[in-house]
């Protein structure tokens, strides 16, 4: 059986162990940054098609030690692509390098478990050691010497090189360099496994939709109990629940996986693997699953998103401000929301402070003073009229999340992109 690597955002590994291991999945191993797995072809299939978490599946080929260009070229050569390729197909080369930890990765290890490196993986993250024996040439070059490699080999292989496309390849071949070691895996997945197909509105800067299945299921929501998001901009969250409550795979709706592109794809393999999934689906959630928000472009985003996702039956979405925010369903359940983060002002005027729809734009820092009366409207709606219900709160700003006036049972460090964020959990007895 193949090694494989399902990426996932930081912080959320463990959860993609636990979809694996549905899946069926062998020797999974928890890593930074993704989970190692074993399975066979079928797997692969069922991986890429069902796992929400995940970004993409990587296929390992060869780890072996790196430290300077001969060896990157000569080991390269060394894997058999005739087996993975033909001079008729294109190809391209992606190399990411580990970066080095720092004293603040150092200082939260200790608060994610999922991250803990195993050290028996080739991928682990740098130690002080490793990093010095980092190769001296940079990614570019890097990606520039397997390229060679691969080429050559093939022409000594077939008569023949096969041309590059670094656009839409047919196989794309991902290096990892970390430390003095490489890892060259094939890319299954092609597009990232977070573009689902169903977005067709956004609002502001939206969660990605693998981060967002990922908070979902760190809350620990089985769809056993209500689920609402009373700020859902355009309604990724409230869409991911919906698909799990349901059993809807997350890749249905895509045309295209890289794997479908290597050669002996077994497309009879493929389509009972998509008939299998299809079965499974259920008609409607056990519970509502709703959606809120003051801003009524972003109800009218969230419902064109859930008409695409095919989930508008089984979720709810009405424009009402936090201030309104009150139980559903006949018990207490999940409240999950991802609140704006604030923005860089040099004067909080009055026509700067954010819409509480939107998002922190990728460029712009957190600020505390223009989102302190929405986080204090956050926390007196929590006290007052959800009591009983288990609140889980995404934020990237440490300052104004303490306006919510409650203590948190738990917290939980993930990134938004480069950004460094909180799940925080909070107990509304």
């Amino acid at each position: 059986m193949p090694r494989c690597f399902a990426a996932a955002p930081r912080g959320v590994e463990a959860v993609t162990v636990r979809e694996l291991e549905a899946l069926g999945a062998t020797g999974v191993e928890t890593d930074f940054g993704g989970v190692h797995f074993e399975g066979d072809t079928a797997l692969l299939c069922r991986a890429n098609l069902c796992l929400r978490t995940a970004t993409r599946v990587l296929v390992t080929l060869k780890t072996f030690s790196a430290a300077n260009k001969v060896m990157l070229y000569d080991q390269v050569r060394r894997i058999r692509w005739d087996e993975h390729l033909t001079p008729s197909m294109t190809f391209a080369v992606d190399v990411k390098m580990a970066s080095r930890p720092t004293t603040h990765d150092s200082r939260h290890r200790a608060n994610r478990e999922s991250q803990i490196p195993n050290p028996k993986s080739p991928d682990r993250r740098l130690t002080p050691h490793a990093s010095r024996l980092m190769p001296d040439f940079p990614p570019h070059f890097a990606a520039l010497k397997i390229k060679d490699a691969i080429a050559d080999e093939m022409r000594k292989l077939t008569g023949a090189r096969p041309d590059v496309d670094t656009k839409d390849p047919d196989v794309r071949v991902h290096a990892y360099l970390s430390g003095s070691r490489c890892t060259i895996s094939l890319d299954s997945s092609g597009k990232s496994l977070h573009e689902r197909g169903y977005r067709t509105k956004d609002t502001g800067a939206p969660l990605k939709e693998a981060l967002a299945a990922a908070i979902v299921g760190l809350s620990g929501w089985d769809g056993e109990t209500p689920l609402l998001d009373p700020m859902c901009g355009s309604g990724t969250l409230v869409i991911e629940a919906a698909m799990k409550a349901l059993n809807i795979p997350p890749g249905l709706k895509r045309k295209q996986f890289g794997f479908m592109r290597w050669p002996g794809f077994d497309h009879k393999l493929w389509q009972d693997v998509l008939s299998q999934a299809r079965a499974g689906i259920i008609e409607k959630p056990r519970q509502p699953i709703l959606g809120f928000d003051s801003d009524p472009e972003a109800i009218k985003a969230s419902i064109e998103n859930a008409g695409a996702a095919g989930v508008a039956h089984a979720v709810t979405f009405a424009r009402r401000p936090i201030e309104n925010l009150r139980p559903a369903g006949d018990r207490p359940g999940i409240i999950i929301m991802n609140p704006p983060y604030g923005m860089r002002l040099t004067t909080p005027a009055k026509s700067q402070i954010p819409n509480p729809g939107s998002r922190l734009d990728s460029d712009m820092q957190p600020a505390a003073y223009s989102l302190q009366p929405l986080y204090q409207s956050i926390g007196d709606v929590l006290k007052h009229h959800m009591k009983g219900w288990t609140a889980f709160i995404f934020t990237g700003n440490p300052e104004t999340v303490k306006q919510i006036g409650l203590r948190t049972s738990k917290r939980i460090t993930l990134f938004n992109g480069p950004l460094e964020c909180r799940l925080l959990r909070y107990d509304l007895y």
